[in-house]
């Protein structure tokens, strides 16, 4: 092989192992935007969702207030439910209807009239103690499922971004790897085209005038002839 022929070969494996640097770059520069846009679209989704998940978490703190499982001795004053115009209206209709059937049997001041104005009061007051602890409870389950959406756009979300950033970097792993063994492999591939260039050339050239180690010239020589 002439030397012009082995600085092609060598000009060769350097042009394949920068086209081959230059590819493996490329890849790590769409691995890195390809990240960036799965980090923006999450933030994007986190944000977008902020105020649902703003809600949810303020709405499961009136929840648990109203409930009186806040530790802080929450719920609903029984007192500001009687307070109430309309509950006072009902308690007072109420107790006038049963006070007129018991006159009507003559039973106005009895034992018996006094046990069921007691037991009506007693009905009544659970019964809007519960109407009104439902009307503040239902709008905020309502807001709290619809706050979870939300939460679970946002989880839907950062699952998806880091299944597709685990697959990025793992096709870039193994793209890396491919380009070193493929630079190795060039390399060694030129190796052993020079080392079969130079054995071919020395070779046959001790066949004919000894001038490789062991060959006729260096016993020529070692024979003073």
């Amino acid at each position: 092989m002439p030397w012009v022929a082995v600085g092609l070969a060598v000009g060769s494996t350097l042009i394949q192992n920068n086209a081959s640097r230059a590819a493996r770059n490329a890849q790590e520069r769409a691995s890195e935007q390809s990240d960036a846009t799965q980090r923006y679209q999450y933030d994007t989704a986190r944000a977008d969702n902020a105020p649902l998940l703003g809600a949810r978490n303020a709405s499961l703190a009136r929840l648990q207030s109203l409930l009186g499982i806040d530790g802080q001795g929450g719920g609903i004053d029984p007192n500001k439910v009687m307070q109430d115009p309309g509950y006072q209206f009902g308690m007072s209709q109420g107790q006038n209807a049963i006070s007129n059937q018991m006159a009507a049997r003559g039973m106005r001041n009895s034992g018996a009239a006094a046990m069921a104005a007691g037991r009506y009061a007693n009905d009544y007051a659970t019964t809007k103690y519960d109407q009104a602890l439902n009307r503040q409870l239902n709008p905020l389950q309502s807001l709290a499922g619809l706050g979870q959406s939300g939460v679970n756009q946002i989880t839907a979300s950062g699952q998806n971004m880091a299944n597709n950033i685990s697959n990025s970097q793992s096709a870039l792993g193994n793209a890396q790897a491919a380009n070193a063994l493929a630079q190795g492999n060039q390399w060694a591939g030129l190796a052993n085209q020079l080392g079969g260039w130079y054995s071919n050339q020395y070779g046959n050239r001790s066949a004919t005038d000894g001038t490789a180690p062991g060959g006729s010239f260096g016993v020529m020589a070692g024979n003073g002839n």
